[in-house]
């Protein structure tokens, strides 16, 4: 497991304290099936998958899963990379999807979910519901 010191990217003359923030109290696991690129028809829904490119779209298919406003992490093959869903979508297996637990810290919320995992995961460090649970997230005020 991975924390992330985000002293890294502040200037630490300006620190007054340490806020510790774990990312499963930000955030929640959104369950949902996942499903096959072959089993579906073409249609108006955003397919998900592991890609690093188009938002994480593969293709588009007849049947959703999520509504909009969710993040998309890959789990498998470009591992790591995240996106914010603004449209309804389905996902593959490779993908994990999740939910902010309080809707009114948006901005907050992205910074810290793109920052943790653009700079934690890779394909040798995949991304799982396990690491998701035990990660924290140390904030400098």
């Amino acid at each position: 497991m991975k924390n992330i010191n985000l002293l890294n990217y502040l200037n630490p003359k300006n620190i007054c304290r340490i806020i510790k923030i774990k990312l499963s109290d930000v955030f929640e696991i959104v369950a949902g099936k996942s499903i096959t690129e072959k089993s579906c028809e073409n249609g108006n829904y955003n397919l998900i998958g592991s890609s690093k490119n188009n938002n994480g779209i593969i293709r588009h298919i007849n049947k959703y899963d999520f509504n909009e406003n969710l993040y998309t992490i890959n789990k498998n093959g470009s591992v790591g990379y995240l996106f914010k869903q603004i449209e309804k979508f389905a996902r593959t297996c490779d993908v994990l999807v999740l939910k902010s637990k309080n809707k009114y810290y948006t901005d907050i919320n992205n910074f810290i979910i793109t920052l943790l995992v653009s700079n934690t995961f890779n394909y040798s460090c995949k991304f799982n519901n396990e690491e998701f649970k035990l990660m924290n997230v140390y904030i400098y005020l």
